[in-house]
């Protein structure tokens, strides 16, 4: 029964299910919560038994809308009547601008312009002004406010208009009443404004007052700069500087905004330069403006008596009436519905949660490749999941939404676009479970700080630290020496160098530095001593004969990488040689071997047939057939000695190569048909495919036929009998091909190599005729004829190419 539950836990599908159940319960959980959050907004979940709470949210609603259109009415008003003093273009409107006088242009100045007349009239242009004035329960205040960083407040604007008698004092006491406030600030820049007479000396004021602002001075070079108190530099009166237009000189006062220098300067040419007093000619001005604030404050403040808004809200709209009525009646279904997806989506989280690392079939924890993935990737998903899930509410709005929804007297759920929020994030929150859940299998199997990647990089930190230790340790001998001695000279040094430095923090900067360096040397020195003992061990073991020895050049770099190198190509070198050297011994001692036997054998025979024939005893019929063998057993024993000494010549040489253009077409195809008795009474069938080009080759075609007539005699040989053979020219890029390919007759248990060796047979039992000298003879003599002669074995298929080359190359 265990084994099926944990079968069905472990079913990939299974799982799957599990998530997109929680997605689903996720889903209705936001669903129904959206409901509860809108109905705990109209208060449908309080006590209050005449059910003034909701209705108490749509007057507060009400009033601040009120609140706000009221005082933005003004603030559009202070805002034209700031933008009139900004636009400047005539001597005539500055002076009308500027209150005191004082070419100074602030929020002051706007302030002064202001009256409650139009202010009021602001107000009551406002759409909200009617209403509220045919309710009777808002009384509304406004006020307005001026301070700048040089005058610190220059005066006050105090209006009211609605039910005034909620303003006064004895009203305020009243718990039935409560206020609203809405809060604005206007941003007005300063601006003085200085006029001259001569567009030279507004030229002249303006080089005068870039100098101030740091620009170069055409006038004064007096700039002091004291080190000790750090004072700023200062430009002294300028008694020469350009007059204004009522005659006076530019002082540094005279540009001054309280404690604020200009920020810029700007020049502006005046049309109406008759009020100024110019016979003829435009009026010049300059404008500077500083990084000073000036503000004008807006408090737009609500007075309501709730009770009776609560009343006027519930008979100008019947409708909201009925709504919360409705809303009233579904609440507790509402709510337990809510409380019963909750705890649903609640239980198959922590169920999903149980059962990760539950495999198919397997009782213990199990962790697959995804599970195996990096802790900080897995966290970093799971994070970025239920992120993305939050950034959705947040940006989307969702709660707003519910809580705003009863402005159309309907439910949330009835919101298209509320709906399409939830669905991502009911996934995102299935998604961000899963990452968790893959953290929790972790933690199950032990292996979430075995799979941290941090971790890891720690332990293969510490792995390393550890073998460079090691490996340092294991060339002590002749590092030590060296690292010490190189300590105690740095030693003396920095000693010298500290006496040198002492009392100056620069010298102690560079003792550090010095030390710093000193260090790093260390290093370099202990990693060339390192690879210069490895490398001399090397080398030493492998002169004592030890050629199993390598230079370990993974930790070397440089010259030190390839001089190891070159040791372990010297070893590599030496081993072939060894194992060359070997083989060729083993190869003598078989070819010693081989000789020996195929010579005693007929050697054996004609000994023993002629004591047979001198002993005499014995008919006439018998005599012949022992001299018949005598004969047989002489040709062969001749034939072995002619094939020796023809392999001999040959593998050293020593023959004579006559060369000439051999159509191999034509060579091989005579070949074939002087061996066709033979093949035919070996029951062979022959195939000869030819080349559809010319196929012309350099060669000596005595020898060329010698290397046919010996690879077609072994063909005869041991071939599998009522088997075809076959024999081809294939003309190549660059080459000449000949091929000949049959199946052989015994197993062929040698390798190729071996078989082009002297005295070598198919026949490790070595019964039937021939020297072993065949393939030998034939791969020398070409090589003579710079051909390749290649030999390969596939089972039971033996295979022989001779290749030449048009450029005659092997």
């Amino acid at each position: 029964m265990d084994k099926a539950i944990y079968k069905i836990r472990g079913n990939v599908f299974f799982k799957l299910g599990i998530y997109i159940l929680v997605a689903v319960l996720a889903y209705g959980t936001l669903y129904t919560g959206g409901l509860v959050l809108q109905g705990s907004y109209l208060g449908v979940y309080s006590d209050d038994d005449q059910g003034a709470t909701p209705y108490e949210r749509l007057v507060n609603d009400y009033v601040e809308d009120t609140n706000y259109a009221l005082t933005e009415k003004v603030n559009a008003y202070i805002q034209d009547t700031r933008s009139q003093l900004e636009s400047i273009t005539t001597y005539s409107q500055l002076v009308s601008a500027d209150h005191n006088g004082d070419k100074v242009i602030t929020a002051a100045d706007v302030f002064r312009r202001l009256t409650n007349a139009d202010t009021t009239s602001a107000i009551k242009s406002s759409y909200r002004y009617a209403d509220m004035s045919e309710r009777g329960d808002i009384g509304y205040m406004l006020t307005v406010a001026c301070s700048d960083d040089a005058n610190a407040n220059t005066g006050k604007i105090k209006v009211t208009t609605g039910n005034i008698k909620l303003i006064n004092d004895e009203a305020r006491l009243d718990d039935n009443i409560y206020t609203n406030d809405y809060d604005s600030t206007i941003e007005v820049p300063v601006k003085r404004y200085i006029v001259f007479d001569k567009q030279s000396d507004m030229e002249q004021g303006e080089q005068y007052i870039n100098a101030l602002m740091g620009n170069d001075d055409p006038y004064y070079d007096e700039y002091t700069y004291n080190e000790e108190y750090e004072e700023s530099d200062t430009v002294e009166d300028d008694t020469d500087s350009a007059l204004t237009a009522d005659g006076k000189s530019i002082t540094t006062q005279d540009i001054m905004y309280g404690d604020h220098y200009p920020s810029s300067v700007e020049k502006l040419y005046f049309d109406d330069t008759d009020e100024i007093g110019s016979s003829s000619g435009n009026g010049y001005c300059l404008v500077l403006s500083y990084d000073a604030y000036s503000f004008i404050n807006v408090t737009g403040k609500c007075y309501v008596d709730v009770t009776a808004a609560v009343d006027n809200t519930k008979a100008s709209n019947p409708e909201i009436v009925q709504y919360i009525g409705i809303w009233r009646t579904k609440s507790k279904e509402i709510l337990a519905g809510f409380a019963v997806m909750l705890l649903l989506c609640i239980v198959m989280s922590i169920f999903s949660m149980v059962n990760a690392g539950v495999k198919t079939g397997k009782e213990t924890i199990t962790l697959g490749r995804f599970e195996r993935t990096p802790t900080e990737l897995v966290l970093a998903m799971a994070v970025c999941s239920a992120a993305a899930a939050v950034g959705i509410c947040v940006e989307s709005g969702i709660a707003s939404i519910c809580v705003n929804q009863y402005r159309n007297y309907t439910f949330v759920s009835e919101n298209i676009q509320y709906i399409a929020f939830l669905v991502p994030v009911a996934c995102l929150y299935s998604v961000a479970l899963f990452f968790f859940n893959n953290m929790v299998a972790k933690v199950k199997a032990g292996t979430f700080l075995a799979d941290c990647l941090i971790i890891r990089t720690l332990k293969w930190i510490a792995r390393k630290t550890k073998a460079c230790f090691r490996y340092v340790k294991s060339h002590m001998s002749l590092t030590q020496k060296g690292v010490w001695a190189y300590i105690g000279i740095t030693i003396v040094e920095i000693i010298f160098v500290a006496i040198l430095a002492a009392g100056s923090m620069r010298g102690l900067l560079w003792v550090v530095i010095y030390i710093i360096l000193k260090w790093l040397c260390i290093v370099g020195i202990v990693a060339y001593l390192i690879q210069t003992q490895e490398l001399y061990k090397c080398a030493k073991e492998m002169a004592e004969g030890n050629l199993d020895r390598k230079a370990d050049t993974s930790k070397m770099f440089w010259v030190f990488r390839a001089h190891g190198e070159h040791l372990n190509q010297i070893r590599d070198g030496m081993s072939k040689a060894v194992e060359a050297r070997i083989k060729s011994e083993h190869l003598k001692t078989e070819l010693i071997t081989n000789v020996s036997h195929d010579i005693k054998t007929p050697l054996t025979s004609i000994i023993n047939y002629v004591d047979l024939l001198q002993k005499g005893d014995m008919d006439e019929k018998t005599r012949q057939e022992y001299i018949e063998v005598l004969s047989r057993q002489s040709a062969r024993l001749k034939k072995l000695i002619e094939d020796l000494v023809e392999a001999s010549k040959a593998s050293t040489g020593n023959i004579q190569i006559n060369w000439a253009e051999i159509d191999a077409n034509m060579l091989l195809e005579q070949a074939i048909g002087e061996y066709g008795d033979k093949l035919d009474k070996a029951g062979l069938k022959v195939v000869f495919t030819g080349s559809d080009t010319p196929a012309v080759v350099m060669a000596d075609g005595q020898h060329l036929w010698r290397v046919f007539d010996n690879l077609l005699a072994n063909i005869s040989k041991y071939a599998m009998p009522g088997t075809r053979v076959y024999a081809s020219v294939i003309r190549g890029d660059g080459e000449v091909r000949m091929e000949f390919k049959n199946i052989s007759r015994d197993p062929l248990n040698v390798s190729s190599d071996e078989l082009m060796e002297r005295f070598v047979r198919g026949d490790s039992s070595r019964n039937t005729e021939g020297s072993g000298l065949g393939l030998s003879i034939a791969n020398s003599l070409c090589t003579l004829m710079n051909a390749r002669f290649t030999i390969s074995i596939d089972g039971d298929l033996f295979k022989a190419a001779i290749i030449f080359t048009d450029n005659g190359t092997l």
